[in-house]
């Protein structure tokens, strides 16, 4: 799976453009990778969201749209909070992750 990052589309399999370059060797042919809907280079590859399995670019854990709804339930959680159980969640945060919370005294 792959990503294009100028138009922003997922596909499976990148179109192969072939050219000439005539500032390089006017006789030969060269090969170059790119998006099949805007045939621009700028592809990268791509994975499955974990949480709701829709294509995504890699790098993050999350696509996008998983992302805000995890930002929005833990924002509307948090602003449930007192200001003393702010206090202790940001106590038993001072440097720790929060893969790290079933340790927290």
């Amino acid at each position: 799976m792959y990503y294009c990052e100028l138009c922003g589309t997922f596909f499976d399999k990148p179109h192969i453009r072939t050219y000439q370059d005539p500032t390089v060797d006017p006789r030969a042919e060269f090969q170059e990778v790119v998006c099949p809907v805007c045939l621009e280079p700028h592809i990268e590859e791509a994975a499955f969201c974990p949480a709701c399995d829709q294509p995504m670019p890699v790098g993050p854990v999350l696509c996008e749209s998983c992302r805000m709804s995890l930002k929005r339930r833990v924002t509307e959680f948090f602003d449930t909070l007192t200001a003393e159980e702010e206090q202790q969640f940001d106590a038993w945060m001072e440097g720790s992750s929060i893969t790290e919370r079933r340790a927290f005294p």
